[in-house]
């Protein structure tokens, strides 16, 4: 039998200390080639992660010298020059825009923030949902969204802002989730359909009481009321 197939053959007169012995000593070059294996295979993962930590390090810290460079006295420069350092850090973006993890995020919302400031607001509306699904668990997550939804109701386009401001509203723990719920109603009363809006409003009393939001809900709730009653 081959000398790497592990095998356990019993016999009456080895007691279980034996047994093992003699299986240890039968089995020796197959125990030993899967032991070697089991090693290497452990350094490889941990040189892969290694080398994996390293590249994300690298890709964050190029996106914060970009950032760096991009808002360092911005405050004096001519509009011209400000356009020349704007365009510059977006192709500087360029190769880490695809990235997932905290250096997509991040490289995503400051071209975001750069495309809102020159009125680009389809390109900052696709930046702030990259951002977003760079990493949907990360805090950045419900802002982004939010802005998203901000960015197409410039653009005048409220479907896709409705259905933006209920994605930021529905990111655990988004500290603006009752503001965009509300956005959703409002653009839901703004296109007509009055039941689900007031039926929106009064899920932001209940959800977010205390806020101003949802006093502010209130408030539509009882235009709403009085508007039916004439």
């Amino acid at each position: 039998m081959s000398d790497n197939v592990l095998t356990f053959k019993k016999s009456k007169n080895e007691n279980p200390s034996e047994k093992v012995e003699s299986f240890i000593s039968k089995n020796r070059k197959a125990i030993l080639s899967v032991s070697v294996i089991v090693i290497i295979a452990a350094i490889a993962v941990a040189a892969f992660l290694l080398v994996k930590n390293n590249i994300k390090e690298k890709n964050l810290a190029a996106v914060d010298e970009i950032e760096f460079v991009y808002t360092n006295k911005s405050s004096d420069l001519t509009d011209e020059e400000l356009t020349e350092r704007q365009d510059a850090a977006l192709a500087s973006l360029e190769e880490y825009l695809s990235l997932s993890g905290t250096a997509g995020v991040r490289a995503n919302l400051l071209a975001a923030s750069i495309a809102y400031d020159k009125a680009d607001f389809a390109k900052a509306a696709s930046y702030y949902e990259a951002a977003a699904l760079a990493d949907e668990k990360a805090y950045t997550a419900g802002t982004a969204y939010f802005n998203a939804a901000s960015a197409y109701e410039q653009l005048s386009d409220d479907a896709k802002a409705k259905d933006f401001y209920l994605k930021a509203s529905e990111v655990p723990e988004f500290l603006s989730a009752s503001h965009a719920l509300f956005n959703v109603a409002r653009l839901t009363a703004k296109a007509g359909n009055t039941d689900e809006a007031k039926a929106l409003y009064q899920k932001v009393i209940d959800t977010y009481a205390d806020t101003p939001w949802a006093e502010l809900s209130q408030t539509y709730l009882i235009e709403f009321d009085v508007k039916e009653s004439r």
